[in-house]
């Protein structure tokens, strides 16, 4: 099982897969680097922030709290909103988070995935 503690530190997104489907629309798929720079950071005290990066300055995107159990990593937002994340490796280097939802609303059932590979940069 993977510690919390090797999360802790400042990690920059690299690369990311990942797909969204929808009844009746074409697939939207993707494997590339991010266009937006963003980093997400892991304080010891459980809470998170992301930033994203535009016009040569970093931005606040999200705050909010995490736990990790076994290989999951739960997320709760500054909105309430929980998340589910798969912590597919973990080095101290780099790490590989995936996440998956399959849902149904009003314009039918969607499937949302995606892989994103970030490196430590602190």
């Amino acid at each position: 099982s993977i510690s919390g503690d090797g999360l802790i530190g400042t990690w920059e997104a690299i690369w990311e897969q990942g797909y969204e489907k929808r009844e009746g629309y074409e697939d939207d798929i993707w494997d590339e680097a991010p266009e937006d720079p963003l980093r997400v950071t892991f304080n010891e005290d459980g809470t998170y922030q992301s930033e994203y990066y535009d016009n040569g300055k970093w931005y606040n995107e999200q705050n909010g709290s995490y736990s990790v159990k076994g290989n999951k990593l739960y997320v709760i937002d500054d909105e309430g909103d929980r998340y589910e994340i798969t912590i597919v490796s973990l080095t101290s280097t780099q790490l590989i988070l995936e996440e998956y939802e399959k849902y149904t609303d009003e314009d039918g059932v969607g499937e949302d995935y995606r892989k994103v590979t970030y490196k430590r940069i602190k």
